[in-house]
Parts: C-alpha cells; structure tokens; sequence
C-alpha cells in the first residue's frame, strides 16, 4: 500500500518567493530539544511551515501554530519528533541509527539562510500540455523533446529533466509525486499516540512533504553551491516528511540515494 497523502491539495514550495502564507525555509532552530539524538548536534530546520494557512483544512495540525521539518544531515538517521505545546521537540527513536556525525562536504553549515517559501497549488495549463506532448514510450529519455516544452518542463520543475522519472519538485501535501515517496511508509513511533493499535504497533503515517536537495534555491544539503552547475545536482536526493494525523509526530527520513 503506498503513502497516503495527509493534505488533499499538492502544493509545490518555491524558495525565495513569498506567497499570503508566512512559509519559510531554513533559519536557525527555534524548538527547545531540537538536538540530532545521534550527532548531539542541532537539528536542520529545512522548512517553517504556517498551520493556520487559510489554504489547510481548519485543525488540521491540531494544537500546532506552526509546523517545523527538521532533518539531520549528520548522521542522516531516521528522526521522529512530536512538538509540545511549548515549544518543545519531544524526540523518539523510530529504528536503527547510523553513527554521526560525518557531514556531506566541508564547512558544512550550521543552519541555511532563512529564506520565505511559497506553496502553489494547481498545474499550469502549459506544463501539463508540455508533458502530454511527451511520447515517453517512443522517446523514454525525452531526446525528441521541443527546446520550448524542456524549458516550461525544468522551470516548472525546478530542476532538469532527462526522463519521466525526474518529473518531480518538492512539495508540501497531496500525493507523494516522487517513487521513494510513494513506497516507503512507517509507523508512527509515538509511544503515547492514542492510535496505537493492540499489538503495539503505531498507525501508518500520512506523506505530509518531500524536500529535494536544492543547492540554487538555498538548501545545499548534500553539496555546495559552489560544486552546482545550472545543468545538474544530486536532486533525487531528498529528506521525506510523513505525520500522524491522531499526535501530530513527525518522521523525517532519506531513502533516496
């Protein structure tokens, strides 16, 4: 069964555009405990995400004002969190834990610039034309693509596009557009969440955001900026958000390189 979508809408993040609703990524860590339980080292706010959106269903985050996606790239464990509310990150151990921390490139940073984002909802009329004028049985690599189609493609998209495959940007609710982010589900690992079935296990979490390596939209996760050519980074790689819609726990994990 693959990853339900905790939001109905899909709403593709653009760093460094602002929209009506008070969205940001990186900036500092804000919450009281938010420290890798690895590493020992601060946490990765990758986005701040605004619950009280007019654009989300109303309580859809429960108690929660404001939604931080937090990820360590140190030890690159699987880290889940519920926050208190008082602003505290209450941290669980969802499984097995890599040693850390041992960074992706030197200096790596302590927290990337705090920088508005915004969420837009619908598919333009263009991109979608674009792509059925795609024959990917013909043509699986695209070699036969107009100039004009790649272009509305890959800024859409947000990246390049070389095949079917890499149609995909990072995104905030709806369906999981990404393959990682459709197959891999966990459990929530909340040992308080009042979901917990029988047997112990904790309810299946919801896919909730996919957030792409992003070295020229100001999330350098993985490689500098400096290393990224306008043709190509490592944006398969990505951190996947899933929650639990009864406790709200985050799990934030890497399943993609």
């Amino acid at each position: 069964m693959g990853a339900r979508p905790f939001l109905k809408t899909r709403f593709r993040a653009i760093p460094g555009r602002e929209d009506l609703g008070d969205h940001w990524l990186g900036g500092e860590p804000v919450h009281h405990g938010a420290t890798c339980p690895v590493c020992k080292i601060p946490l990765l706010l990758l986005w701040d995400i605004n619950c009280r959106d007019p654009r989300f269903p109303a309580r859809k985050f429960g108690p929660n004002d404001r939604l931080p996606l937090y990820f360590c790239w140190g030890c690159v464990s699987d880290l889940a969190y519920q926050l208190s509310p008082k602003g505290r990150l209450r941290l669980f151990r969802p499984g097995a834990q890599h040693e850390g921390p041992s960074f992706q490139y030197e200096p790596y940073p302590s927290h990337f610039e705090r920088r508005p984002l915004a969420l837009v909802a619908g598919l333009p009329k263009e991109v979608l034309a674009a792509a059925r004028n795609w024959d990917v049985d013909d043509d699986p690599r695209g070699h036969q693509v107009s100039k004009d189609d790649r272009m509305t493609l890959e800024e859409y998209f947000g990246h390049p596009i070389s095949s079917r495959i890499s149609m995909f940007h990072s995104q905030f609710g709806g369906a999981p557009s990404e393959y990682w982010w459709r197959e891999n589900t966990d459990h929530c690992a909340n040992p308080a969440c009042p979901a917990k079935s029988s047997n112990g296990q904790g309810r299946q979490l919801s896919f909730l955001a996919g957030v792409l390596n992003d070295p020229l939209g100001g999330l350098p996760m993985v490689e500098p900026p400096a290393e990224v050519t306008p043709r190509w980074w490592n944006f398969f790689v990505s951190v996947q958000f899933q929650i639990c819609g009864k406790c709200w726990t985050i799990h934030a994990c890497n399943r993609s390189d």
